[in-house]
């Protein structure tokens, strides 16, 4: 049977890597029953620990965090989708140029707390809030959860360290207007982005895909659009060579 390997990550350094998109939950209700319906098998706090290749695929030696189990996987290609900091590129032995990390620096606040009433009929948009001491978006994942992302220059505001859980307590209150309303404050995460590309996107029958690939910042939209654009590129010509619509060796370029 043909299978695609997909790389999977433990949560990595935020500095240039994004910390996530507040809408996955959302995502993943979204395409789970897709997923299932097409035979994928999904594994959460699952990490790729070692892989080896040959010409005729890829064997993965995976390890699940939950349990600390380890299985292995046989596949006739493995896509690393495992973000800037890829330990599969790196185990290539493939380099990434460019500018590097960029001096921008940036504040993901999650945050929970119930903001239904405000946010309804807003559910999938980006909220700009500009007001005296505070410039920033909302991000909304659903009715009870949401994040703030700030963008700051240490010379002027401090550190990323004086972001506090009270001081980013104080700014979601302030951005959403309401100062009685209840919030907690789940995690809080500093990041940079940064703008490197792969020498080369494919070894053997290893493929890079997304920020592995190409990181990019996400301005002018070239950042998750660019790497949902790289998977569906991979997919379908993945898709021609394992359905045998077209031949690839595997030393040959997909």
């Amino acid at each position: 049977m043909k299978q695609l390997a997909s790389s999977t990550i433990r949560r990595s350094s935020p500095r240039s890597q994004s910390p996530g998109i507040a809408r996955r939950a959302g995502w993943n209700r979204c395409c789970w029953p897709r997923r299932a319906s097409a035979g994928v098998d999904v594994r959460y706090n699952t990490e790729v620990v070692s892989f080896t290749q040959d010409e005729q695929g890829v064997i993965a030696t995976i390890q699940d965090h939950k349990n600390g189990s380890s299985s292995v996987i046989r596949a006739d290609y493995l896509a690393a989708c495992d973000g800037a900091h890829s330990r599969i590129r790196d185990a290539l032995g493939i380099k990434a140029e460019g500018l590097g990390v960029l001096d921008e620096h940036y504040i993901f606040v999650y945050f929970r707390a119930d903001w239904s009433e405000l946010i309804r009929g807003y559910e999938a948009d980006a909220i700009l809030i500009d007001q005296p001491g505070l410039r920033g978006f909302f991000l909304i994942t659903d009715s009870d959860r949401g994040m703030l992302l700030l963008q700051y220059g240490p010379s002027q505001e401090g550190s990323a360290q004086e972001y506090t859980a009270e001081r980013c307590h104080d700014l979601v209150l302030k951005g959403i207007g309401k100062p009685d309303l209840a919030v907690e404050i789940v995690d809080i995460a500093h990041w940079q982005p940064a703008q490197l590309v792969a020498e080369h996107f494919q070894r053997g029958r290893v493929l890079l895909v997304g920020d592995a690939a190409h990181t990019m910042p996400p301005k002018l939209g070239m950042g998750v659009n660019t790497a949902i654009q790289s998977g569906q590129n991979l997919a379908w010509k993945l898709a021609a060579v394992l359905n045998r619509t077209c031949f690839s060796s595997a030393a040959g370029d997909l």
